[in-house]
């Protein structure tokens, strides 16, 4: 799964970088910034055997969450328009390279999933859904 990962956030890091943004990557030191942020991380689900044989292929999906942490009181607009903007640097059919010999990540589909005010912050997030053989 590093793979998987590594792909991923290096395709976030290039959105990331492009926007002045950062990143609070997983069990990485970080300190909130007093604007936007973003926070991902991977939910891998079940391997499903594609091909029958001790070298056949393992379908592997998953979910990559890009999580925009916002200011309060700030309204909606901005957030919403920086998750469109992630989904289309994610776009169905997107194919990410994971390395010499492996086959490519590809993305399902990308959307907005949820988006709700919490105590400190606006909290919106993407769902990036992907497919790889393994």
């Amino acid at each position: 799964m590093k793979q998987v990962s590594d792909a991923l956030n290096t395709r976030l890091n290039t959105f990331a970088t492009a926007q002045g943004l950062l990143v609070a990557w997983q069990n990485a030191d970080f300190t909130p910034p007093e604007g936007t942020y973003l926070k991902p991380y991977m939910i891998p689900g079940s391997l499903f055997a594609k091909h029958l044989g001790a070298g056949g292929l393992s379908e592997q999906r998953g979910i990559y969450y890009v999580n925009i942490i916002s200011p309060l009181n700030m309204g909606v607009g901005d957030a919403q328009e920086l998750a469109d903007a992630i989904c289309q640097h994610f776009p169905r059919g997107l194919e990410l390279s994971l390395g010499d010999g492996l086959l490519p990540l590809r993305v399902v589909q990308s959307h907005m999933a949820i988006q709700r005010e919490e105590e400190t912050c606006l909290f919106t997030q993407i769902q990036v859904q992907f497919y790889t053989y393994r």
